[in-house]
C-alpha cells in the first residue's frame, strides 16, 4: 500500500541534525514534500514531528504548537554556542553557590512573556544566509531579539553545578538562550549540556518512533507509524 501524506511523529536522538532525519526518511518513503515542524539542535533529542505530501500544509500550525523540555545547564561557563558543543568564551569561578531558594526564584523569574537574544549559532535567517554561517564565517551580526513566552518552569534537580529543568514555552523559544539567561541573572555564566523535548503540542514521547530503529525499516513497517486521520486537535 502507497500512502502519499501523513504525519510522522520520530524520536530524534542526540548527535543528528533535524534536516538529515527528513532526508533519510524522505528517501524510504519516497515523496516530495517533506519536512519537520520545529528544529531540532543536533545536540537535542525528543519529538520531532515530520509531515509530507498534503499534510504539510499543516507546517505552521503544528510547527507553533506550545512545547515541553527538558534540560540540564552546568554553571560556570559559557560557550559561543550557549550549549556544551561550543567553545568556552567565560568562565567564572563560584566562591558563593546559589541555594536552591535562589534557583527556585530565578526559575520562576522567567516565567510569562518575555524577550530573548537569539543564539548566534542559530538557523534564523539574515539576508538569505543562517546565523550560523556568519558565525562560522567569523562575521558579526547584530544580536536578533525575539518575544517567546514561558508558561511553566520546573525544578527537577539542584547539585551544583548542575541544574536539571522542565519548561513548558511557546514555539521559537530557544532554551539554549534560556540557560544562558539563568546563569547571568544568577551573576554566573551557565551554558547547556542536554535538551529533551518531551512534547510538541499533543505529540509526546510516548507515542513516538525511535529514529535509530525507523532505519532499518522497510517501507511497508515505516508506514505503520504514520498517522493519515484529520481527527487530530491542535490545541
Amino acid at each position: 500500500m502507497k500512502i502519499d501524506s501523513g504525519i510522522l511523529n520520530i524520536y530524534k536522538p542526540s548527535g543528528i541534525s533535524s534536516s538529515n532525519v527528513v532526508k533519510i526518511i524522505k528517501h524510504k518513503l519516497n515523496v516530495n514534500k517533506i519536512g519537520h515542524c520545529g528544529c531540532l539542535d543536533p545536540l537535542a533529542e525528543g519529538v520531532l514531528v515530520i509531515c509530507f505530501g498534503n499534510k504539510t500544509k499543516l507546517f505552521n500550525k503544528l510547527s507553533n504548537q506550545i512545547k515541553v523540555y527538558e534540560t540540564v545547564l552546568i554553571f560556570t561557563l559559557e560557550t559561543d554556542t550557549d550549549d556544551i558543543s561550543g567553545k568556552i568564551i567565560n568562565y567564572k569561578y563560584v566562591d558563593d553557590i546559589p541555594t536552591i531558594d535562589m534557583i527556585k526564584n530565578t526559575l520562576l523569574s522567567f516565567v510569562g512573556d518575555i524577550e530573548q537574544i537569539v543564539p548566534i549559532y542559530s538557523a534564523v535567517k539574515l539576508n538569505g544566509r543562517r546565523f550560523y554561517e556568519y558565525a562560522r564565517d567569523g562575521k558579526y551580526v547584530d544580536p536578533k531579539i525575539h518575544k517567546i513566552k514561558i508558561y511553566e518552569i520546573e525544578l527537577i534537580k539542584y547539585l551544583f553545578p548542575y541544574l536539571k529543568f522542565r519548561v513548558k514555552c511557546s514555539a521559537g523559544t530557544y532554551i539554549r538562550s534560556l540557560c544562558r539567561d539563568i546563569g547571568r541573572k544568577l551573576d554566573l555564566y551557565a551554558t547547556m549540556c542536554s535538551l529533551i523535548r518531551l512534547k510538541s503540542g499533543e505529540f509526546t514521547i510516548e507515542n513516538s518512533i525511535d529514529f535509530t530503529k525507523i532505519k532499518y525499516f522497510s517501507y511497508d513497517e515505516l508506514i505503520k507509524y504514520v498517522i493519515t486521520n484529520e481527527f487530530i486537535s491542535w490545541n
